[in-house]
């Protein structure tokens, strides 16, 4: 049996010996994965109180285009900047446990336990410390992984469109640490012959310096066209990424082209942010083309659309005088008049005339009428303030809110007089009855009765005054 007994316990050694002799790989978890940068309100000190507004939509303009970047790529000083300070970061962790975890063990001694309990807590001790000083010297020998290429994301208060006021010079590692960002972006914003002139500075905490700056000029109707301009050599220095060209050519020349819902022009070369880029293009009589694509750094694309011609028809509009036409806010000419008109979508068409007469239609192209001509009359708008929507819009409110009020009075005051009924059937003579309670009860439920027909007549008016003056709709 010893025999046995010895064998089992060697076996067991041995697998134990053998399981623990695989090496464990284990893959650490980088730190650092979001790089965040915060966008400070512009300085507009130097501007008058009139112009001082420029600033905050200089400074939302780029909130779009900047949200968009996907990661920032970190330089090799920005790497060893976070590298350093995740080591300093576990170390000071890893001591603080150690110096807690001797503290205990020196407090062992004076609590009073017996010593067979003492001596046990005290080897437990010492175990988990020695565990803690490996753990100490891990930090020091093994690498500290940083993500190398963190997700980018702006301040979520500039997200809601809040800029937090641009630290002192000097301040700007505490502004970082405060606001939980990794860099800023200030701007100052002074004036220049009638114009303004933006400039921008980003301030990076691995760095610890400003390493970007940037100017244009512009006028106060360019603010977004501006913004627009200034973020894409911004968006590659944030990214760490060279900018992507690219080049649109449209059939018609004179087609609108819009990237990323910024117009360009057809043949220019224009440098944008690597990634997804949304491309319209658009063109009176012509189908719009919707085109998404991929640009990558250091490359040009060169994108060719040819529009197709919309499917169109013709319509003669006619008054009983001549009158100027509007297709949308476009002026068309006086009727008698021909219009182009495009088949598959609404078109909105408005007609006046010099004496106050107009209508106005839309005009269906999806589903356009057997004829192809018309006469519209022409009519003189009422300007009577019984016929003022807003007018009707607020008897329609008042006497909703006579009908909730008389409900529950009408309700509380038929209860009364239904208990007191109750009670002189339950107790006669013990309860004396109250007529008026009962003619209250009656004047309460005609007063709701009068508020509920007031209600649904003020309803009725003011849906049908809703609907007048609005543009027929001229199709099949």
């Amino acid at each position: 049996m010893r025999c046995l007994a010895g064998i089992f316990c060697a076996l067991c050694i041995s697998t134990h010996v053998c399981a623990g002799s695989k090496p464990e790989t284990k893959t650490q978890t980088p730190v650092s994965t979001e790089w965040i940068l915060c966008i400070t309100a512009f300085d507009v000190s130097a501007l008058p109180t009139a112009d001082q507004g420029i600033g905050y939509l200089a400074a939302r303009n780029l909130v779009q285009p900047l949200n968009r970047i996907p990661h920032r790529i970190r330089p090799s000083q920005e790497f060893a900047f976070y590298q350093s300070a995740a080591r300093s970061s576990a170390r000071s962790a890893a001591s603080q446990a150690i110096v807690q975890k001797r503290q205990a063990r020196d407090q062992l001694i004076f609590e009073g336990k017996p010593e067979w309990q003492y001596r046990r807590d005290l080897k437990e001790m010492e175990s988990a410390l020695t565990d803690l000083e490996q753990a100490l010297k891990k930090v020091d020998r093994d690498p500290i992984r940083v993500e190398a290429r963190p997700a980018f994301h702006l301040a979520p208060g500039n997200l809601e469109g809040t800029f937090p006021d641009p630290p002192r010079s000097g301040d700007e590692a505490n502004f970082c640490t405060t606001h939980k960002a990794d860099a800023l972006l200030t701007g100052t914003i002074r004036p220049l012959q009638g114009r303004f002139v933006l400039t921008v500075r980003l301030w990076i905490l691995g760095i610890g310096a400003f390493v970007y700056e940037d100017r244009i000029v512009f006028s106060a109707e360019d603010v977004a066209e501006a913004s627009h301009e200034l973020s894409i050599p911004l968006i590659a220095e944030l990214s760490g990424e060279s900018p992507a060209g690219l080049i649109v050519r449209s059939t018609p020349a004179d087609a609108t082209i819009a990237v990323n819902g910024v117009l360009t022009e057809s043949g220019l070369e224009q440098d944008l942010p690597a990634g997804p880029v949304a491309v319209e293009v658009s063109a009176p009589g012509y189908e719009t083309q919707n085109v998404t694509l991929d640009l990558f750094p250091d490359q040009l694309s060169a994108l060719s659309l040819d529009l197709r011609p919309q499917d169109t028809f013709n319509f003669t509009f006619q008054t009983a005088a001549p009158a100027q036409v509007y297709d949308g806010s476009r002026y068309s000419g006086e009727t008698p008049l021909s219009l182009t008109l495009p088949q598959g979508q609404y078109e909105y068409l408005y007609f006046e005339r010099l004496d106050g007469r107009q209508t106005a239609v839309v005009f269906d192209g999806t589903n356009p009428p057997a004829t192809d001509s018309m006469v519209l009359p022409l009519r003189i708008p009422s300007a009577s303030p019984k016929d003022d929507l807003e007018l009707r819009r607020r008897k329609f409110y008042n006497s909703f809110g006579r009908f909730w009020f008389a409900l529950p009075v009408a309700f509380f005051i038929n209860g009364l007089s239904s208990a007191q009924a109750t009670a002189g059937n339950l107790f006669p003579g013990s309860v004396a009855k109250n007529p008026a309670l009962t003619y209250t009860s009656i004047g309460a439920w005609i007063l709701f009765g009068l508020s509920a027909a007031d209600m649904l007549y003020q309803t009725f008016r003011y849906i049908n005054s809703s609907g007048q003056g609005a543009a027929a709709l001229v199709g099949k």
